[in-house]
């Protein structure tokens, strides 16, 4: 075969995944497809349960480096502002606890 032909079909793309652990209604890896935010991650987790703590959230992401990087998410500074300015956008392999 001088001159084979192959043809490929992305049937599905899923980008990158993230980890959504503590008190949301569905905890898990989410599969996304493009841009995410730490709002929109919550929202596809179910939202919060009864008990959670919205303003001491934590997005745990792996630096440059290797350093774990701890990131702090105030939902209810985010939700005040209205436009999201305060949104963090996920990275691959980011987890998001919710206390």
């Amino acid at each position: 075969m001088p001159n084979p032909e192959v043809s490929v079909i992305v049937t599905d793309v899923r980008s990158f995944r993230v980890s959504i652990m503590g008190e949301v209604q569905r905890p898990g890896v989410l599969l996304l497809k493009s841009s995410t935010t730490v709002l929109e991650a919550i929202a596809m987790a179910g939202g919060f349960r009864d008990f959670a703590s919205p303003s001491k959230i934590m997005v745990v992401r792996k630096g440059v480096n290797g350093q774990t990087e701890k990131i702090p998410f105030n939902y209810n500074r985010a939700i005040r502002t209205g436009e999201g300015e305060n949104d963090i956008f996920l990275k691959t392999g980011d987890v998001i606890v919710v206390p």
